[in-house]
């Protein structure tokens, strides 16, 4: 459109009347969702297919926020008593660099216990985007984990938000407030913020569709600010999935019997063995289901036995310089637990948890059947710092890991998933109904680079259950002393 046009169009949408005598004021019959009158430009916007925000009234804004499935997650949740989450961390061993001397690894892994607190934010936080507006619903939260013999390992706070959906049935099923609104430019807009020629009242760019609905930002002292982006799962009516009907599947295939999963395992095929040789090296009869079970290699890669001793040259050689050797001993993973009075300290085996974090809510899960409890349904969504894109790369907006320059240089984040479920499950001999929370929470540091010149990746992943800490001894199954 000729510049002079446009200048043209603003002034009739200030003054209302029509200064070129082409019939049309400002090219008011040509909104942004359709095309009528005939000045409108040859083409077809996009955003005639979009659901439609309702209009803002800045004199009547939400005082409510809406969180979504994020809503229920308000409160202290704790683990059950006698029952632990697990960390797998893959660090730089000592004597090590980035620039010389990498590669080598200390492998630690711990059971722990959790306390990690919620506090919804009644009131929304508005986002003004000019021809949109956003009122997200934040929920603030708090994790404090110690390892088994009270000893801090991780402290993060940070916020998780609820960005909106927006469907042809507007936000259903969160639709109590609404979050997303159009906004067109007034009289009175025009006039406080100068905007003639610019913009007349009545002007409105496109309309703004979030990519996600949920968002969350975390702060933790090793140096890392995190941003991750996602959203619940879909309906075959494209709206998110609330309240799945069963338990959740923790991970592909668990339902079908398969056991080690690519993207569940402490290690990478970076590192030079993969999950799927696992399965097959531990259930040779049926390779992609696999065993929980240890591989050959595993007995060669513990410090009493490695390096291999009394074999052939070309074996040695061939075997020490292998993914297995390198990363095997995730295989024989233990933690060290303090013992009462003067007794020295033990090692305890974390076998299969220290190879696949995720077995601790899958056992979790069957133990809750085994006790007579049933799940009923569960909700779930799964955040990532990396969008991958349908044909392959990375698509869209991405989120990431700003760090201090230290863990930037010798421990980047490369990557972090997370996926949360929150099940509600009903104890079948009182019929009691509570809630419990799950997650699985993968990081991939970045650490050197291998001898062909690639990124190794070295994964550190939590997984844990928890439970509201005001959850009653009927729901967890316990009598109360009254009883």
């Amino acid at each position: 459109m000729p510049i002079r046009e446009t200048v043209v169009n603003m002034a009739e949408k200030v003054s209302g009347k029509d200064l070129d005598g082409d019939g049309d004021v400002g090219m008011r019959s040509c909104p942004v969702s359709k095309q009528t009158g005939t000045s409108c430009p040859a083409f077809r916007n996009p955003a005639f297919t979009l659901p439609v925000y309702p209009p803002l009234d800045p004199t009547n804004t939400p005082t409510q926020a809406e969180h979504g499935v994020l809503g229920q997650l308000d409160g202290e949740w704790v683990n059950k008593e006698g029952t632990y989450g697990i960390h797998t961390t893959i660090m730089p061993a000592p004597g090590t660099t980035s620039e010389q001397m990498f590669g080598a690894f200390h492998f630690k892994t711990d059971e722990y216990t959790e306390k990690l607190k919620f506090t919804k934010k009644d009131g929304p936080v508005r986002n003004r985007f000019g021809s949109n507006e956003q009122f997200v619903g934040a929920v603030n939260y708090e994790q404090n984990i110690a390892d088994r013999n009270g000893g801090e390992i991780h402290f993060e706070v940070g916020q998780y938000l609820w960005l909106g959906v927006w469907t042809h049935e507007k936000a259903a099923p969160y639709d109590k407030v609404d979050c997303l609104y159009s906004r067109e430019a007034t009289e009175a807009d025009v006039k406080a913020d100068l905007t003639f020629p610019t913009l007349g009242a009545g002007a409105q760019g496109p309309q703004f569709l979030p990519p996600f609905s949920i968002s969350r930002q975390g702060s933790i002292p090793h140096g890392n600010a995190i941003q991750l982006f996602g959203s619940q799962p879909k309906t075959d009516t494209n709206i998110p999935h609330k309240e799945i009907e069963g338990p959740p599947e923790i991970y592909p295939g668990a339902f079908e019997g398969v056991t080690w999963e690519a993207d569940s395992v402490a290690f990478h095929p970076s590192m030079g063995y993969t999950a799927k040789e696992l399965n097959a090296a531990t259930n040779p009869d049926h390779p992609r289901l696999g065993t929980r079970t240890k591989p050959d290699f595993a007995a060669k890669t513990t410090p009493e036995t490695y390096p291999p001793k009394d074999v052939p040259p070309g074996e040695f050689l061939e075997f020490v310089n292998s993914g297995p050797a390198y990363m095997g001993r995730i295989f024989n993973g233990a933690q060290k637990l303090n013992q009462p009075g003067d007794k020295p300290a033990e090692m305890s085996p974390l076998f299969p948890y220290c190879v696949q974090p995720n077995f601790k809510l899958v056992d979790n899960n069957k133990k809750l059947v085994e006790d007579g409890f049933e799940i009923i349904s569960h909700d779930k969504f799964r955040l990532d710092t990396q969008i991958d894109g349908e044909l392959g790369g990375l698509q869209g907006h991405q989120g990431g890991s700003l760090n201090t320059v230290g863990t930037e240089r010798y421990c980047k984040v490369q990557r972090m998933r997370f996926t949360m479920w929150i099940s509600k499950v009903k104890n079948k001999a009182t019929g009691l109904i509570h809630d419990e929370l799950q997650y699985e929470q993968v990081i991939h540091f970045q650490f050197q680079f291998g001898t062909n010149g690639t990124k190794t990746l070295w994964p550190h992943i939590q997984c844990n259950t928890l439970v509201r800490k005001q959850l009653t001894p009927e729901a967890s199954g316990k009598r109360s002393r009254s009883a």
